[in-house]
């Protein structure tokens, strides 16, 4: 008797563990094959649980259309400022009132790099808002943020997002060798102007404002969208994998490879110019949240430069004439982090 109720208890105790497991990916849709006409087009991408585009063996620890659609997937508390912060900061919602938005944002390592930059845009650009993204800021460097924030909120619209690595696959991690394909940066600024349809500006913390940036911001005016020309060409900082998923996705219809690179960390877009650089956001972010285009496996920083690759190719694409081109000079300082102090 004793044997059969153990037999029940076991037998039991086996369909409930059953009954609670979860798959290790939690979907019932395959990856699709890049080699065929199905990745044209990018058909319901961020309807599934998984990047249905992306390798299959990716792990996603929110559900992919969870994490693609849902804006507080991927910013840790967001809407909430940590106490400390003076009232006057804002942690939600860009208003759709404002007019120039500028962004920026940093690891540990770039803290007083940022700083510095925070100061130059609010310097020289006062009356732009600025959006302040955490990449991974240690409690101490926070409170410091905080007492900077504490001087220049009276004067200054600031606003404070935590991004949520995560909720996002590892290969998107600041921490890889490759910065997650500095993915996480494309997608702070682009979910800025889907929040804000008017101007809107990212600048790398290393960089240093040193004027009102009227140039930079009259030639977006002009094209929808400006970033400024950075060294090499497109055939010498492509992955011919990542090239090979724009154009068969349709992402890209043509490439240049002697056309000049853009600075993936210098760039200013007019997100009500919907008309103009409509497909480039909408290429970008998918490209972003797909690690077969913005990071394939076996790239490195030597052999391809990641988002600046991709926006540059998407740039070129759409003809926007003053970004990408050597004639086109701003003031701007960049790569100042060696200069860089706290005080």
């Amino acid at each position: 008797m004793k044997d059969v109720l153990l037999f029940l208890f076991l037998f039991l105790l086996s369909i409930i563990h059953h009954a609670f497991q979860y798959p290790s990916e939690p979907t019932p849709f395959q990856s699709i094959d890049i080699s065929n006409d199905a990745l044209l087009g990018l058909k319901e991408f961020g309807s599934q649980a998984i990047n249905q585009y992306d390798y299959p063996w990716i792990q996603y620890p929110v559900p992919f259309h969870i994490l693609f659609n849902n804006k507080s997937a991927r910013y840790a508390h967001f809407g909430d400022c940590p106490p400390f912060f003076p009232t006057s900061v804002h942690c939600g919602e860009i208003p759709s009132q404002q007019s120039l938005v500028l962004v920026t944002g940093c690891s540990s390592n770039h803290f007083c790099a940022t700083l510095n930059c925070l100061y130059s845009m609010l310097l020289f650009v006062p009356n732009a808002s600025v959006v302040f993204v955490d990449y991974g800021l240690s409690t101490k460097e926070l409170l410091t943020l905080s007492q900077h924030f504490i001087r220049l909120s009276p004067r200054f619209n600031l606003f404070y997002r935590i991004f949520n690595f995560a909720s996002f696959p590892a290969w998107m991690h600041i921490s890889t060798p490759t910065m997650g394909g500095y993915a996480w940066k494309v997608i702070s600024y682009t979910d800025i102007t889907m929040e804000h349809n008017g101007e809107v500006g990212w600048i790398d913390g290393g960089c240093r404002v040193v004027d009102d940036l009227h140039g930079e911001l009259e030639w977006m005016r002009r094209d929808g969208l400006f970033s400024v020309y950075s060294s090499g060409t497109i055939g010498d900082w492509i992955d011919e994998n990542s090239l090979s998923f724009l154009l068969k996705s349709g992402i890209v219809k043509s490439v240049n490879r002697s056309a000049e690179m853009c600075s993936g960390g210098y760039v200013f877009l007019d997100a009500g110019n919907r008309t103009r650089i409509g497909p480039i956001l909408d290429g970008l972010v998918k490209c972003a949240y797909t690690k077969r285009c913005m990071d394939p496996v076996g790239t490195t920083r030597k052999n391809f430069r990641q988002d600046q690759s991709i926006l540059t190719l998407l740039i070129h694409d759409a003809s926007i004439p003053r970004s990408c081109n050597s004639h086109f000079h701003v003031n701007t300082l960049f790569h100042q982090d060696s200069v860089a102090h706290c005080s």
